[in-house]
């Protein structure tokens, strides 16, 4: 599962607990707390808007905070074959 967020100075407190999973998958929270921005509270909508691909998007106090949406790989993947794709995000 790859991550993408900003993140804000430390002097703000997280007063919401982490999740332990995302979209169905277990996230050690350890892992998941540097891409989640201080605030009150956290809650998280979980959608399938393609009728196959489950999303999950974490909101912070109201506002959003971080958006998943994972991608299955085959165990005979390569790792070329996987960064190839991702690679993939446009030409500038």
């Amino acid at each position: 599962m790859a991550l993408s967020a900003c993140s804000q100075p430390h002097e703000e407190q997280r007063k919401y607990a982490l999740p332990d999973s995302l979209c169905g998958v277990e996230v050690a929270p350890d892992l998941l707390s540097p891409f989640l921005p201080p605030g009150e509270e956290l809650s998280v909508k979980e959608d399938v808007p393609d009728g196959g691909t489950e999303t999950c998007e974490l909101f912070i106090d109201g506002k959003p905070g971080l958006f998943v949406k994972p991608i299955w790989w085959r165990e005979e993947d390569s790792i070329a074959e996987v960064a190839s794709v991702q690679a993939m995000v446009g030409t500038g």
